[in-house]
């Protein structure tokens, strides 16, 4: 099925140099694939799996959901979850890792040029390729996408740098990939834009260069043929339709998304830090312009066009850049080889690649394998082959299901999932992380909650809850602690358990209650003893969560020691410095607290938040015109903001008098 990519120039290149980059290059795909098995959606997907396979049917509501249990659902996963349940409950976690680590060297293989290609050729095409895995690797987790990635590979391969006629073996075998695809993911549709993209640009080529084709009655009707071959799935014509409607979705409330998932922010969207995906997706941004530039003689529309559609697609949302990164590596190493082929360089950029490859491929390697990158990006990952003890909170839901399973929870949007995939069928979360199995509307709800612009006593009165499974930083979260009512009993590395006290056996709260060894200086998490020592430095969220915790209690003192012992644990997590300069300033120490941020803003130079927390601090000890320029930087940073004007337009009077 897979035609491999034309050489560009002879002589091909030695088994010696293959050997080299393809030891160094596979090396940094094992390495960026070998975490321990987490994903956010994973417990669901594995639960839905079960679900499929025990009632011999798919889904039409979101069975899941203890609210909105009746809504109508398609679900546009249901090949994977059946995939997931399979592989992850039947053959284990280290299995599930492995069947990834494979997925992904598929994938990343189908970028790389065929054996014969010349030395430089290959050159190029390896480090394109490595800096595919870098642009892609925020999505590796046990994800659907593992199976778009690598059909979004093998048909661009096939369909867009392959000059050869399309067969009708090939034909057949690109349809029966897209039956699977179509039920595997909801991003099928990139099958049928690639088959069309494609064949707007060689209809284009014809015309601009006279090149008769063999094949036009084949790559016609292709794009047809896969949109056509996806109607046979138990969904019907609704699966088909699916995209369409959480594009409109997506469209009509997309703050909303943006603000409850991240991968729903576009990459020129504002970041604290830049995350090593969204750099090296403006570096192949970079590197494909010149593409451009270097072939607008003998650029190839049959390529540029597909290149073109996914460039447009990345620009809207983050998780949309892996697949413009896997279209466009290969065009921009072509380019570039045939720009470079016969020139003096040549041999030079050959020799300096052979060096070059498998140092970078090793040095991010070894980012990968300790956990360096993982850090910078804030995800939750550990290297490992098992199933991540650090992503979940696990202790949480235990003390849930311990002791709390006949109350009603109102839970993070993050955790849903993961609930839904150890509770089920005992208890039914809030909000199982299924964003197609909820009216948008009640997701925009959801977001008022969090960020408590519905006061808790309005949420509370509405839905009933009498406990909580939430972030401890959470405004929603401090509103609630902020009455005695309301009783933290439970604290992990992601979430802390609340309940109402009027709502559950008095002892409980009373045995339970975090409140005494928090103000005591007393409290140690039970996973402190189980922590191993890379996943503490890396990761210090026990200290950080329990400094939230303590700032949500007013416990400043003791909030600042949290906090302090996170930057002890590990020195360079910015956050962790904003956060004890926060609590310094309601300690109301100056000197610290200035020092806090000054070295939070010097591990991440454009974190706005940190200019908009200094403002505080300057207006409060009467510094009006930096309190004014600092929120202004913050501005600059962030762009309109609500919260920002605010606090400018407050600066504003305060200076004024």
């Amino acid at each position: 099925m897979i035609a491999p990519i034309e050489s560009l120039a002879p002589p091909p290149a030695s088994r010696r140099y293959l050997l080299v980059l393809s030891v160094a290059f596979f090396a940094l795909v094992f390495a960026a694939g070998a975490f321990d098995l987490f994903d956010y959606d994973l417990g669901l997907s594995r639960v839905t799996g079960k679900w499929i396979l025990d009632h011999r049917a798919v889904p039409t509501t979101n069975v899941f959901s203890e609210v909105n249990a009746t809504h109508p659902f398609v679900d546009d996963k249901w090949l994977f979850h059946v995939f997931s349940y399979l592989v992850v409950d039947g053959m284990g976690p280290s299995a599930g890792v492995f069947v990834r680590i494979a997925l992904l060297a598929l994938t990343f293989a189908c970028l790389l040029p065929r054996r014969n290609s010349s030395a430089l050729a290959h050159a190029f095409g390896y480090a394109l390729a490595a800096l595919a895995v870098l642009v892609a690797h925020e999505r590796f987790s046990f994800r659907p996408e593992l199976f778009t990635f690598l059909f979004t590979a093998l048909f661009a391969r096939r369909l867009v740098y392959c000059r050869e006629p399309l067969s009708t073996r090939t034909f057949a075998l690109l349809v029966v990939c897209q039956w699977f695809w179509t039920s595997l993911h909801g991003y099928f549709v990139l099958g049928p834009i690639l088959a069309g993209a494609s064949l707007v640009g060689l209809f284009l080529d014809s015309r601009l260069r006279r090149e008769p084709r063999a094949d036009w009655r084949r790559r016609i009707a292709l794009p047809f043929a896969l949109l056509a071959v996806g109607a046979l799935n138990p969904y019907g014509i609704d699966l088909l339709l699916s995209p369409i409607h959480i594009l409109r979705d997506l469209r009509g409330f997309e703050e909303t998304f943006k603000q409850t998932i991240v991968e729903f922010v576009p990459p020129f969207s504002y970041f604290s830090v830049l995350p090593y995906d969204i750099g090296a997706y403006r570096a192949l941004l970079l590197l494909t312009a010149l593409a451009v530039l270097l072939r607008n003689r003998s650029l190839r529309l049959s390529q540029f066009i597909p290149v073109l559609a996914f460039f447009a697609m990345s620009l809207d949302l983050r998780r949309n850049m892996a697949p413009f990164a896997l279209v466009s590596a290969p065009f921009v190493a072509r380019a570039l080889t045939s720009a470079l082929e016969e020139t003096r360089v040549a041999e030079l950029l050959v020799r300096a690649f052979a060096l070059f490859i498998p140092l970078s491929c090793g040095i991010v390697g070894w980012k990968f394998a300790t956990d360096r990158i993982n850090l910078h990006d804030r995800l939750d990952r550990t290297a490992g082959f098992s199933m991540s003890t650090i992503a979940h909170p696990d202790l949480e839901i235990a003390f849930v299901l311990e002791h709390l399973k006949d109350t009603k929870l109102f839970n993070s949007f993050q955790f849903g999932s993961y609930f839904v995939g150890v509770a089920y069928p005992t208890m039914k979360p809030f909000l199982d992380g299924n964003t197609a199995g909820y009216p948008p509307a009640f997701l925009a709800e959801y977001v008022s909650i969090v960020t408590a612009k519905t006061p808790p006593k309005d949420v509370i009165a509405k839905w009933g809850f009498t406990s909580f499974l939430v972030k401890p930083g959470h405004p929603f979260t401090r509103a609630l602690l902020a009455d005695e009512r309301y009783v933290p009993v439970c604290l992990g590395r992601q979430a802390v358990v609340i309940v109402d006290r009027q709502a559950v056996p008095a002892d409980l709260a009373t045995r339970f209650d975090l409140r005494p060894q928090l103000r005591a200086g007393t409290y140690r998490s039970p996973l402190e003893a189980t922590e191993s020592t890379n996943a503490r430095r890396a990761f210090p969220q026990l200290e950080m969560n329990q400094g939230r915790l303590e700032l949500a209690l007013g416990l400043n003192e003791r909030a600042a020691a949290s906090f302090e012992s996170a930057t002890r644990i590990e020195p360079s997590v910015f956050e962790a410095w904003h956060a004890l300069g926060v609590a310094r300033m309601m300690l109301r120490d100056e000197r610290q607290a200035r020092a806090a941020f000054d070295r939070a803003l010097e591990l991440a130079p454009n974190a706005a938040e940190v200019y908009a927390d200094r403002a505080l601090l300057n207006l409060a000890v009467r510094r009006s015109s930096e309190a004014r320029s600092d929120i202004e930087r913050a501005i600059e940073l962030r762009g309109k903001d609500e919260d920002l004007e605010a606090r400018l337009a407050a600066i504003t009077r305060t200076a004024g008098r």
